[in-house]
């Protein structure tokens, strides 16, 4: 059944079943686009936030929920039930906060689950507006709070006190095609997507825009997380780069970042939040970084004192790193014991590291000289990469650097083959 009332509410339900609908004609309005600035006013709804609110939760399993066009003011979470497709009209629909409804949005978020159960949920094609230029104060009204087996699809977040999309304690979800921007205003420092403990999660072919703030992606001990194909365009003081903490079975594939980096290291700043965990079988692949503030991408073992997963067997291949900070590929071995299987780092491509004008690092795990890649203690095996400095001075000492002054953990078996370096100071290696 399809019951389509103009630019107001609409819902579309499974063929057979009858769905009453508050909307009428008297719904309907004059409808913009949605803006690409702040400085864009699109118009009110005609919906009322009762309307929608009433609307959403009379919904069933296998319905979908069209909002109405133009901007509707939210006094309290939008609650969406099991089974339920909400998603935005053809020509724009804007979810805002309203003003004097922070105490509804403490620590919660614009659209969440209506129960625990509230799985095989779908939002998609909507402008989240926080309103943190209205007066919302920090940690209020984040975006989408996922529930397990959500898809969250080409929604636009901006102007938000708190994360904008939180994906924890949960499985199965996609995270895809979503800008993260400040059309509506500036957003804070909190994460763009945050969250973990969480499963089978994929994060894909979203845009962090120069104009959002925090970092793309900080997930705490995810199990089976895929983070693919998405931009990142970051300027100096403003990355948005992307952490793994604690991840086991993992891929960052594809990804194109600016201003911003890749780590992948142990959880064990949350360690009073469940067990430590140390990355285990994550494999790194066919990622751009450009003009990282520090190193490019980073493999991490440390366990802040508290041991309780050994990890390793991780993987950083083919990537392309230019411009770093300092190294471009750097695993640093902090805690003995903490990675007890050797990695892999093969393929990759090193252009100009160091890029800041130092000459040495002091990691936290031990200090090394200028270098393309580092590994500071463990085992590791690193082929087929290949680090060039082509500045008219070079500032490279190493392309490869094996080992660490004031090392906190000692070098097991490290093989290298195949590795080529050009304008080097000292060689591919110290080796």
């Amino acid at each position: 059944m399809h019951m389509d009332m103009g630019d107001g509410i609409r819902v579309r339900a499974p063929r057979f079943r009858q769905v009453s609908l508050l909307a009428t004609g008297a719904l309907a309005l004059a409808v913009v686009a949605m803006p690409d600035t702040a400085s864009a006013a699109p118009m009110p709804s005609a919906a009322t936030p009762r309307d929608i609110h009433q609307e959403v939760t009379r919904a069933r399993p296998g319905d979908t929920v069209t909002l109405p066009a133009g901007v509707t003011t939210l006094q309290r979470p939008l609650a969406v039930p099991r089974g339920v497709t909400i998603e935005g009209h053809p020509n724009g629909t804007v979810l805002r906060i309203a003003r004097g409804a922070a105490s509804e949005f403490g620590y919660s978020f614009m659209i969440t689950p209506a129960t625990p159960g509230a799985t095989n949920v779908t939002v998609r094609n909507i402008s989240l507006d926080g309103s943190r230029s209205r007066g919302i104060p920090n940690n209020t009204g984040g975006g989408v709070k996922a529930g397990t087996s959500w898809t969250i699809k080409g929604i636009r977040a901006s102007n938000m006190s708190y994360f904008r999309i939180w994906v924890y304690r949960v499985s199965d979800v996609r995270v895809l095609q979503n800008v993260f921007d400040a059309g509506f205003g500036m957003s804070g420092g909190h994460d763009n997507i945050g969250g973990g403990r969480s499963s089978r999660v994929t994060i894909s072919g979203n845009r962090f825009e120069t104009t959002t703030r925090g970092n793309a992606v900080d997930l705490v001990a995810p199990r089976t997380v895929t983070i693919s194909d998405n931009v990142a365009v970051g300027t100096p003081g403003r990355e948005h780069s992307i952490f793994l903490e604690g991840p086991r079975t993992a891929v960052v594939t594809g990804n194109h970042l600016t201003e911003s980096s890749i780590t992948v290291q142990g959880n064990g700043d949350y360690r009073g939040t469940g067990e430590t965990v140390n990355p285990t079988d994550v494999r790194v692949e066919a990622n751009t970084v450009i003009s990282a503030p520090s190193h490019g991408i980073a493999l991490k073992y440390e366990d802040e004192g508290v041991r309780r997963v050994a990890g390793g067997g991780n993987s950083i291949l083919d990537n392309e790193i230019i411009d770093s900070g300092v190294s471009g590929v750097a695993i640093l071995h902090c805690t003995v014991g903490a990675g007890v299987r050797s990695d892999t780092v093969a393929g990759n491509s090193v252009l100009n590291p160091f890029a800041r004008g130092t000459q040495s690092w002091g990691t936290g795990c031990g200090t090394v000289p200028s270098n393309g890649i580092a590994v500071t203690g463990g085992s590791a095996e690193l082929s087929n990469n290949r680090v060039v400095d082509s500045r008219p001075s070079s500032n490279t000492e190493y392309g490869i650097y094996v080992g660490a002054e004031r090392a906190r953990v000692p070098l097991g078996t490290v093989t290298l083959a195949d590795n080529k370096g050009q304008g080097l100071l000292a060689g591919i290696s110290n080796r």
